[in-house]
């Protein structure tokens, strides 16, 4: 059995609403935030200790503590670090996913880098782990190094948001406790 399919297309509609949904893409595009790094629900919640129970400090304070160090844990500003010696590949590469409307893309893939980084160890470049928190790994069956990436939570928390909302990044190959 043939079937046919006859029909007309209202080229002028086709032209109007391809206008419309390209100008709403601009617009949402020009007004996007992006952000990368630890932050919404995931910096609220508990961190994890290497045993895998919940400490009393949250995410989003060992993430700062990391970052810019305390009393007793060395800076360790992989952010920062990532950021500054890429802000001018970001600044034109986010004019160019703003400009061919793939900001969201752009975003995950800058959350994947950053994620990357820090899975090679790129925190041991600010400051190698302590003796002390290499016997506590060890202690608790978890392996060594590198910095930050222990129990795989601070990793996986590490998102792209657009304007508030998260993109999806996934993290694939990663056991909970002791890496890949």
């Amino acid at each position: 059995m043939r079937v046919r399919v006859y029909s007309h297309v209202n080229k002028s509609a086709v032209a109007r609403v391809t206008a419309r949904l390209r100008d709403k893409a601009k617009a949402y595009d020009q007004k996007a935030t992006v952000t990368v790094g630890v932050g919404g629900e995931d910096a609220d919640k508990p961190a994890l200790r290497y045993d895998g129970t919940k400490s009393d400090a949250t995410l989003g304070q060992v993430a700062r503590w990391q970052e810019y160090g305390t009393d007793t844990i060395p800076e360790r500003g992989v952010v920062r670090g990532w950021f500054d010696l890429r802000v001018e590949q970001m600044r034109s590469g986010l004019a160019d996913a703003v400009r061919r409307h793939y900001v969201t893309a752009w975003a995950q893939r800058m959350a994947e880098e950053l994620r990357g980084l820090i899975k090679q160890g790129a925190a041991d470049l600010y400051a190698p782990l302590a003796d002390a928190t290499k016997a506590a790994r060890g202690r608790a069956g978890v392996r060594t190094g590198p910095a930050l990436y222990a129990t795989g939570q601070l990793v996986e928390a590490v998102k792209a948001r657009v304007s508030g909302e998260v993109v999806d990044v996934k993290s694939p190959g990663y056991s909970k406790l002791g890496g890949r």
